[in-house]
């Protein structure tokens, strides 16, 4: 399943049980920096935020575009996230 997006999103769920996710800008320019595709997977701490490089996606994750990337989410992680921010950015992985 592909998603569109160009940012923010109101949050809230649906009827049919889905949700917007609401992806802040800054999340989107490191993103762009980083000039790769994304995915946010499960670690022993919770959700993270990983390239795809580390991490490669699942033929079950959901993708979301964003920009010229792509986001991937765990199908595990996506019935819980509601916000993507700098919080699920691991700052020691350059």
């Amino acid at each position: 399943m592909t998603k569109d997006t160009n940012g923010m999103s109101s949050s809230g769920f649906e009827s049919d049980g889905t949700h917007a996710i609401q992806i802040d800008a800054e999340v989107i320019a490191y993103m762009d920096r980083r000039g790769r595709d994304f995915r946010i997977s499960t670690a022993c701490s919770g959700p993270i935020l990983l390239p795809t490089t580390y991490k490669s996606p699942s033929p079950t994750d959901i993708a979301i575009r964003v920009h010229n990337h792509t986001l991937y989410i765990s199908r595990y992680q996506a019935q819980y996230i509601t916000h993507i921010h700098t919080g699920l950015i691991p700052f020691d992985i350059d």
